[in-house]
């Protein structure tokens, strides 16, 4: 069951590696594309997801796992769905729809990452 959580988290960090690679190097056409003025924002956010790639990677590194750890990665993961349902609910940045629609598809694969984390570290 461990190395399935292992397996886990290794998705994570490739989805977030790949993520933040995006925000990065895409800045431009990303933000063009959610409707945001400028790249900056989604320049902070791709170098913000990188570190927490390299957290998870770490994370998923230990041997043994770490509860406490995972745990931590389980909460950002939690806290990442939260703020996206609050930017799709309220909208303060007056993003597009294709925008909105970009933040609904990686809070939903973060969700499934928290949520596969939590019931797989349960059955340690």
């Amino acid at each position: 069951m461990e190395q399935r959580l292992r397996n886990i988290l290794y998705g994570n960090t490739t989805f977030s590696l790949i993520s933040s690679l995006a925000c990065i190097f895409m800045s431009k056409s990303i933000a063009n594309t959610m409707g945001i003025s400028s790249s900056q924002e989604i320049l902070f956010i791709g170098i913000g997801v990188l570190v927490f790639a390299g957290y998870v990677l770490f994370v998923a590194k230990q041997s043994p796992l770490k509860k406490g750890f995972v745990k931590s990665v389980i909460a950002m993961d939690f806290f990442w769905v939260l703020g996206s349902l609050l930017i799709i609910a309220f909208n303060p940045f007056a993003l597009s729809n294709t925008g909105i629609l970009i933040i609904a598809i990686v809070a939903l694969f973060v969700l499934i990452f928290g949520t596969l984390q939590t019931i797989t570290l349960k059955k340690i």
